[in-house]
């Protein structure tokens, strides 16, 4: 992107859905407490960001990227709402949280 200043043959969809990716497990990681999971989501999470706001930079249809950016951000926070209000034991909240991102994963690839 950077050197040819176009994103003509990328697709927006992958950066976004692994950003989401990264950061649903990065919650489940902080739930469970796992360091690891911690780590190598949040490099995943800034990495994926970076490659979001490159791309932002170059599109000449920044209205439809913000778009889908806005869209996908409301469903993560409508999930973390569900997740961290609505399901109020923890065990079970790292079992559907657990299920959520393995299911989100194998969807994304």
């Amino acid at each position: 992107m950077q050197r040819t200043r176009s994103v003509d043959n990328i697709q927006f969809l992958p950066f976004l859905t692994t950003d989401v990716n990264n950061l649903s497990w990065l919650s489940y990681g902080v739930l469970k407490g796992d360091g690891t999971l911690i780590i190598v989501n949040s490099v995943g999470a800034v990495l994926q960001t970076l490659y979001i706001l490159a791309y932002l930079h170059y599109s000449p249809q920044k209205h439809g990227v913000l778009l889908q950016t806005a869209t996908l951000l409301a469903v993560l926070l409508l999930g973390y709402g569900y997740f961290w209000l609505l399901v109020p034991d923890l065990e079970a909240r790292l079992q559907q949280l657990g299920l959520f991102c393995s299911v989100f994963t194998i969807s994304m690839y």
